[in-house]
């Protein structure tokens, strides 16, 4: 398929002004502006001038909508897990806004899983655009049409730099009818590129909006880095998400690095970050389970005392986590393909305070 990109620059800079200023910007956290505590991988801090470089703005007008289906197997399994969710009754208020970490492009399961949001917020290490291409792409159309990419999950370095128009296509594949109201690339000091978009949903015809970020959620695996991404990159939305402070939350993909049994990796502090509001307010958790034969869990969980049990569905956020383990309402699926295994579980949790 090819796809062009159309773009309107609101703001540039120079090459020679970017590339200082990516220089300065990438050594590491200004000892004015933070403290050591949270110059780590996930919690990097930076001047604010730095935080992002350029914002570039694409007419609506500019996308031409094809004939676009979704995958009837990922359909199928996702009207089965919406219709999970729905028994489950959350308030409007949990799920007015929802998080998907390691998101890829898959808005399909944000759109389907949670018809009634107002805002989905998708985060993964894979630019929206390539940056570089931007200003080349001014003046172009982009076309959208053929099948939905998106299944059970997509391999991280298989996204590619085609996450823009994939995530138009989840779009018209769930909501053939919806409008694009605004689009706009956000550039940040690393050259990842992020993605804002205004819509009105052509399924209900209300105002929604999808904030795709770049960002580091988990420090990732040598097996499972995105070559020329990144490691440590700045979350300039980080304070953007706090003030979101989305109570819904889906897991599937995560390849168990929030799963706080799982004894291959350390635990990510962006986790504490992206569930406090659900712990502090109560809130929704869709979960997919890790393949049990491939997974391995710490020294903690097989003592007697933990009374985790081995053939348990090791679920990707809330396995052996005390602050997830007295639901106030839940359910559970198998035999769909989702995630890594044939499990999904949503549950609803009582606010701490």
């Amino acid at each position: 398929m090819s796809i062009r990109l159309a773009f309107a620059a609101s703001s540039k800079l120079s090459a020679i002004a970017l590339l200082s200023f990516i220089a300065i910007g990438a050594i590491g956290c200004s000892q004015a502006n933070a403290k050591p505590s949270r110059c780590e991988s996930q919690f990097r801090t930076v001047p604010a001038a730095a935080e992002t470089v350029e914002r570039y703005s694409m007419k609506p007008s500019l996308v031409r909508k094809g004939f676009n289906v979704l995958s009837e197997k990922y359909h199928g399994t996702l009207k089965q897990v919406a219709q999970l969710v729905k028994s489950l009754r959350p308030s409007q208020q949990i799920t007015e806004t929802v998080v998907y970490p390691f998101a890829g492009f898959d808005f399909t399961s944000l759109l389907m899983l949670f018809p009634n949001a107002k805002t989905y917020i998708m985060i993964d290490k894979n630019s929206a655009a390539e940056a570089f291409r931007l200003d080349e792409f001014r003046n172009s159309k982009i076309e959208i049409y053929g099948t939905d990419r998106n299944r059970s999950w997509v391999i991280w370095n298989q996204t590619g730099n085609s996450v823009f128009a994939n995530i138009l296509k989840s779009l018209y594949s769930v909501s053939p009818d919806s409008q694009l109201k605004k689009i706009e690339f956000i550039v940040d000091e690393f050259r990842q590129v992020s993605l804002e978009l205004r819509f009105v949903d052509g399924r209900d015809g209300m105002f929604k909006t999808l904030h795709y970020w770049v960002g580091e959620v988990a420090p990732l695996p040598s097996e499972m880095s995105v070559a020329g991404r990144n490691e440590t990159g700045a979350n300039w939305w980080h304070d953007s998400f706090l003030a979101m402070n989305p109570r819904t939350i889906l897991l599937k993909g995560s390849h168990s690095l929030y799963r706080l049994t799982n004894g291959q990796y350390v635990p990510a502090p962006m986790r504490e970050v992206l569930t406090r509001a659900i712990r502090r307010d109560g809130g929704l958790v869709v979960e997919g389970a890790s393949d049990m034969k491939a997974v391995f869990d710490a020294d903690w969980v097989k003592k007697r005392s933990s009374g985790l049990k081995p053939d348990r569905a090791r679920w990707e956020l809330t396995d052996g986590d005390p602050a997830f383990q007295n639901p106030v309402r839940e359910a559970q699926l198998t035999g769909i393909e989702f995630s890594y295994s044939d499990k999904v579980h949503a549950a609803i949790y009582a606010p701490s305070r």
